[in-house]
This record gives C-alpha cells, structure tokens and sequence, in this order.
C-alpha cells in the first residue's frame, strides 16, 4: 500500500510542483492517522443512519466499537496546500467516508440546529438525524 508521503512525492514529481518540507510533515501525519484509521476500522455494516448521523458520530448516543482516531486540523494561508494535501488522504484511504469542507459542514449543522432552537440539546437532536 502506498503511503500518503509516497503518493505526495510521486504526484509533485508528475506535476513539476518543488517539494515544500511543511507539506512532507503533514504527509507525514495524514499516514500516522491513516494507520491508526485503518488499524481499528470496522468492517462497515449497511449504513442505515443519515448524513448528519455520520458527520457528528461522536456526538450521538450510540455505543463505539471501536476508538476513533483524532484527527488533523490543518490551516495556514491560501496556497499554501491544505487542499491539495487533504485530497491525497482522502484518495489514499479505503474506508467509507464523506468528504465535505468544514465551512460548509458547520453551516449545515447551524442550519439544524436552528429547527431545534429553544430545545435542551440541539446538537444531540442534529446528530440523531
């Protein structure tokens, strides 16, 4: 199996890009995660849950069978590669996933939330969806 870091090497050798060292340590990460991801995924039953179900997991009252890994936040200035380093993870891992960005995931979960406003939880009420 290639690693994140092999994939970014031969894709920036493809493309003519120069080698930009912060990106390396973020590949470096993305294949930490990706071991661990892949170390403890489930093999998947049929998903009957909704999109938010799945996007807030960690915030809806079902029991874990598994750990969930943490996860990366990257950010930095524009151009600097986020994108293009997430979509190397996201290309290089065989698990069922959703690939959505944060601005507009959190938009959709406010979105939600309002339809329960005045509700004790809301965030738990989204995450049941």
């Amino acid at each position: 199996m290639t690693t994140i870091k092999e994939a970014y090497f031969k894709l920036i050798e493809e493309k003519g890009f120069k080698v930009d060292p912060v990106q390396v340590s973020v590949a470096e990460s993305y294949d930490k995660l990706r071991t661990k991801i892949l170390a403890d995924a489930p093999v998947p039953a049929e998903d009957s849950r909704s999109f938010m179900q799945k996007m807030l997991k960690p915030f809806a009252e079902q029991p874990v069978t598994y750990s969930d890994p943490r996860g990366l936040y990257i950010y930095g200035r524009v151009g600097r590669g986020k994108t293009f380093l997430m979509d190397l993870f996201f290309n290089n891992i065989d698990v069922p996933k959703i690939r959505e960005h944060y601005y507009h995931f959190m938009q959709d979960v406010h979105q939600k939330m309002r339809q329960y406003q005045g509700s004790e939880d809301p965030l738990k009420l989204v995450a049941k969806e």
